[in-house]
This record gives C-alpha cells, structure tokens and sequence, in this order.
C-alpha cells in the first residue's frame, strides 16, 4: 500500500478553545471539553463538524474525537479537518499513536504550539483505503461504547432494585452484621492472583474495568477471592468501587470487604455503592490533607434489614446483572487490546484491506438489536 507524507499543517487547522462562562448551563444540550474530557453543558456550539481535540495547556497527551456539535475551553484546540485529503476519524486514530508530550514546550505546565504540531510528518494512504480502515476500527469502537451503554443501564437497574429495599425496609442492623473488612496481608512475593487493585486502578463505579498491574516486588497485599468487594479508602475516590469475580489482590489504601454468607455479596456490593453509604464515609473521614475513611466508622453504618427471601431473591437477579457487566467488561478489554494491535497494522499497509467487507447501516442495527 503506497503512502504519502503529509505534514500535519496540510490535513487540518488548529483553533483555540473559548472561555465557556457565557454559555455554561445545566439545562445546554451541547458538552463542554477542557483537556480532561466533559466538564459541563453549553446553550452553543463552537464547532458542528467532525473535529480532533487536542490538549493546549496541562494535560495535552490526550487526543479527542468529537463528532457533533461542542463546546471547547480555551486550554485545548479543537480542529478544522481537511476532508479531502484525510478522513477525521483515520487522523483520530493515527494521532492517539502519537506521544504528544515530545511537542512539550512549557516551563511548568505542559504546553503545546501549534507553530510545532503543524511540522509533524504523518505518512497516509489513499483517502479510500483510510475511509475503509477508519469505518472498520469505527465498528469495533462502537461496539465497545454499546457495551458500555449496556452496562450503565445494567447498573441503573441494580441500583433501583436496591433502592426498591432500602425504601421499603428500616436501617436497623450494622453493616458489621453483612460483612467484615479483611485485614488479611500477605507478603507480595510469590503471591499468584490475576489483578492487583489500588486507587489508581479502580474506576469508578464500573464494575470490572480495571487495569492489570504488576505486584509490588516486596510489600505485603490484601489477598481477595471471589466476591469481595473492594472500595477505595482514600478521598476524593471513596466511590472507585469493584465487585471482584477472581482471585485478585488489593493495597492499603483499598478496603475489601467479604460478606459473611456465601451468596450475599451482590447484595453487599449495592450498598457500598449506594450515596447514602458514600455520604456517610465522607462524613466520618478522618485526616486532613488526604482523608481515610475510618474504618470502625464504616462497620457501624445501618443498613435495611429484609426478609431472607427478599434478600435472596435480590441476590439472584444481582449476581445475573454483575455477571453480564463483568462479561461484556472483559469483551471491552479485549476489543481494546485488538484495536490498539491492528491500527499500526492497518495504518502501514501491514495488512491488506482490500477484501474488508464493512456491514451496512441496517446490519449494524441488527447487531445492536440481537445482543
């Protein structure tokens, strides 16, 4: 596949971000950017067409693709795509195979120029084939991102189901009475376990997505099995909240909570992840600079105190729903893992795209509808 060297001034525009304080609102349709991602509403659009954001001060490693209307602040760029030459989203992918932090020309800040960024050199091929791999790489992007909507509304129904008991049933037991926090620490080394869990790698709220990290060469580790549940014990990140469905590992600074009877800890998990119980560990941390959650404090919260058959029937729909969010979580990590190994692949010709066969609209619809 023959491939052409562009310098990046030729494939789009760069144009400053706008303060947003005019146009901010609950009630804008249009999401604001700054370089971390969505920070809010806007009642107007700065840009309507498909555009890449990049960081202009602070954080300026991360590449956005953004394909309706927005609103973007003043410490990003947002960019005027030329369509002719290159296809938006087979630039999107090409940039996030960039380290942007190389065009760092801050002093304390990280900053990037656009006077630097138009001088990159990217090597492209024919617009077609770029149409071809970008629609492809385009799939397996909104596959993930349907899974995810999946799980979101996944979620929102574990935690009405809950809230259907917490409603219905008076606080009139300790969490003590579910459950005990493990202080069970092993030496790291020569421990054998599938993840390793702490604050930093415990995503809020999303059961299961988590990044595998390696074990501290000689530090001692909460050893956690199957159904613990472990939040994080620092503020602000008291609500990073996992459901473990494996042998797993967890650091000081990670709380892991087992229940006391086997088939529970679905029912376990909902209450961790409630507001109610995460208002009630802000209010009892203790520490100034870095709060803890108090760990007596915690065991003491009162929690419903229903039927065993309600319990049990709560817990049987729960452990089905935190199942399909563990699946389809471990199906993302994987779709992840092809994406990022097939786009330089994809990108250099390595593989020939001449036979991809791309579905239609309808049966795409079709796969949204049958899983």
């Amino acid at each position: 596949m023959p491939l052409k060297t562009y310098r990046l001034s030729d494939l789009l525009t760069l144009k400053y971000g706008k303060n947003q304080s005019n146009v901010e609102s609950k009630e804008g349709l249009y999401p604001i950017y700054g370089t971390g991602g969505i920070i809010g509403q806007a009642t107007e659009y700065l840009y309507d067409k498909p555009s890449i954001l990049i960081g202009r001060k602070g954080s300026i490693e991360k590449v956005r693709y953004v394909d309706k209307p927005f609103w973007s602040v003043d410490t990003t760029f947002y960019s005027i795509i030329n369509d002719k030459i290159v296809d938006p989203y087979f630039l999107f992918c090409l940039l996030t195979r960039v380290d942007l932090s190389q065009f760092d020309e801050g002093t304390s800040i990280p900053s990037l120029r656009t006077e630097t960024l138009y001088k990159m050199e990217l090597k492209l091929p024919d617009i077609e084939t770029q149409i071809t791999i970008a629609s492809f790489i385009k799939l397996l992007d909104q596959y993930r991102q349907l899974l995810e909507s999946i799980n979101d509304n996944l979620f929102k129904i574990l935690e009405s189901e809950y809230n259907i008991i917490a409603d219905e049933y008076p606080k009139e037991i300790e969490l003590s009475s579910l459950c005990h926090i493990i202080k069970d620490k092993r030496s790291s080394n020569g421990l054998t376990i599938n993840n390793y869990y702490s604050t930093e790698n415990i995503l809020p709220n999303k059961a299961g997505v988590v990044s595998a990290t390696s074990l501290p060469l000689d530090g001692k580790v909460t050893h956690c099995i199957e159904g613990d549940v472990l939040i994080s014990n620092i503020r602000p990140y008291f609500k990073k909240i996992h459901y473990c469905d494996r042998i797993s590992g967890c650091s000081a600074d990670v709380l892991c909570f087992r229940s006391k009877e086997e088939g529970y800890s679905p029912y376990l998990y909902s209450i961790l992840r409630s507001d109610d119980f995460f208002d009630y560990v802000v209010a009892g941390s203790k520490g100034t600079k870095m709060p803890r959650g108090d760990k007596e404090h915690i065991i003491q919260y009162m929690i419903p105190n229903p039927p065993k058959d309600v319990l049990n029937s709560f817990n049987t729909t729960a452990k089905s729903i935190l199942s399909i969010i563990s699946n389809n979580c471990k199906i993302n990590l994987q779709l992840v893992c092809m994406r990022d190994y097939l786009i330089p692949k994809l990108m250099s010709g390595e593989i020939d795209v001449s036979t991809i066969e791309l579905p239609t609209k309808y049966s795409f619809i079709c796969l949204r509808q049958s899983i």
